[in-house]
C-alpha cells in the first residue's frame, strides 16, 4: 500500500494548516455549498453507498438541518478528504430544550486515513460547536471506542430490528398509503410534539 505520511501543524493567521513530506496543504474549515458540496456527497457515496450522493443533494444535506457554519471539512490542496457533519436540531430533556448539534457522516477519504486528520477536523468542529453556542451534541452511528478521546460518552445502546419477510401481514392496510411529501412536515411534527403537561 501507500506510505502514509506525517502531517506537522503550522499556526497560520488563516487558522491552523497542516503540511506533510511532499508538501501537501491539509486545511480544516466551514465547508461552502458551492465550493465543497459536492466533494463530500462524493466522499459520503464512497464511504457508504452511492445512492447517498443523490440523498445529500435531496435532502441529507442540502434542504436539511445541516449547519454549514459548524460542520467542518478537510482539504488537502483544495480537495475534500475529511468530513464532519453537525445537524442543528433542539431536543427535550424532560420540560426543558437544549441546542443539540447532531454529528453524522463523519468520514476520512481511504488515501489519507491514518494520518491523524480526522481529529484535527473533529476538534475544529467541537471548537465551532461552543462558538456556535450548543448545550450538547449527540453522534450518530458512532464507531465504538472512537469518540471518547474527544470527549464523547456512550448515552444509550443502538438497537436494531430486523423482520423476516415471510412474518409480515398479507392483507392490505386500512389505511391509505402516501409518498413522503417535505410540505408534510409541519403536521408530522405536530404529532411528534409531546402534549404539555400542567399541574
Amino acid at each position: 500500500g501507500k506510505p502514509r505520511s506525517r502531517w506537522s501543524t503550522k499556526a497560520l493567521s488563516s487558522g491552523p494548516q497542516a503540511h506533510n513530506s511532499d508538501n501537501q496543504v491539509f486545511t480544516v474549515t466551514a465547508p461552502d455549498k458551492q465550493a465543497h458540496a459536492e466533494g463530500i456527497f462524493d466522499l459520503v457515496a464512497e464511504q457508504w453507498r452511492d445512492d447517498l450522493r443523490e440523498q445529500c443533494r435531496e435532502g441529507r444535506i442540502f434542504h436539511s438541518h445541516y449547519d454549514w457554519r459548524t460542520s467542518r471539512v478537510g482539504l488537502v490542496d483544495g480537495k475534500v478528504v475529511t468530513h464532519v457533519g453537525v445537524y442543528g436540531l433542539t431536543v427535550r430533556i424532560g420540560s426543558a430544550r437544549a441546542a443539540a448539534a447532531g454529528v453524522n457522516l463523519v468520514v476520512t477519504h481511504p488515501d489519507y486515513r491514518k494520518q491523524g486528520l480526522m481529529p484535527k477536523t473533529i476538534w475544529s468542529s467541537i471548537e465551532a460547536m461552543r462558538d456556535r453556542g450548543y448545550d450538547i451534541s449527540i453522534v450518530a452511528n458512532a464507531v465504538e471506542n472512537y469518540y471518547e478521546r474527544f470527549g464523547w460518552r456512550a448515552a444509550w445502546p443502538e438497537t436494531h430490528y430486523y423482520i423476516a419477510p415471510d412474518s409480515l401481514p398479507n392483507e392490505k392496510p386500512g389505511v391509505r398509503l402516501r409518498k413522503w411529501n417535505t410540505r408534510s412536515r409541519p403536521v408530522l411534527a405536530a404529532l411528534l410534539k409531546p402534549k404539555t403537561r400542567h399541574p
